[in-house]
């Protein structure tokens, strides 16, 4: 497979303008439309990202280099949150609070993390199915998506439409 720069180039715009969505220049700026269009642009910017680093894991994965795109992953995960120690470690208050911040990230950084987990999960569904058959990896990875879909679509209504109250959005001490 060969590299597309233009997916690189639309990357390094696309970090670019999250990074500058994540400053607080838009919120003391803020206007109808540049909610609008702020809004908007992040909700189409991160689902980019996950495809991208989607179809980047799946070109890995296709040529048996799979662990090593989760070694790259996972020390790019590794700099960005040695980069912001200075910003996070005050917000650290016993050995609980570390272990969240390190396993979910911190701040916009839970992408990352996110990341390292989906693609560790595929890559290991993709083993167990290859363990059995090879020709179970399409119908596996077809359910678990399913599967996770139909769970994520049962929490946000559960989230947005039940009188119960119950907090989905919960705090680990």
């Amino acid at each position: 497979m060969y590299r597309i720069h233009s997916l690189d180039y639309l990357k390094l715009l696309l970090a670019v303008l999250v990074a500058f969505g994540h400053t607080y220049w838009l919120q003391s700026h803020m206007s109808a439309l540049v909610f609008a269009i702020g809004n908007g642009a992040m909700r189409v910017m991160v689902p980019a990202f996950c495809i991208m680093a989607g179809y980047f894991l799946h070109s890995a994965a296709m040529r048996g280099a799979g662990v090593r795109w989760l070694y790259r992953v996972l020390g790019l995960y590794m700099f960005w949150m040695l980069i912001y120690v200075p910003f996070w470690l005050n917000e650290v208050n016993g050995l609980t609070s570390l272990i969240k911040t390190l396993l979910l990230g911190y701040y916009h950084l839970w992408f990352m993390a996110g990341i390292l987990v989906a693609g560790f999960l595929l890559l290991a569904l993709r083993r167990l199915s290859h363990l059995i058959s090879y020709q179970l990896e399409v119908p596996v990875l077809i359910a678990a998506a399913a599967f996770c879909a139909l769970a994520g679509i049962a929490m946000e209504y559960v989230n947005r439409h039940s009188p119960s109250g119950l907090p989905l959005d919960f705090k680990i001490a």
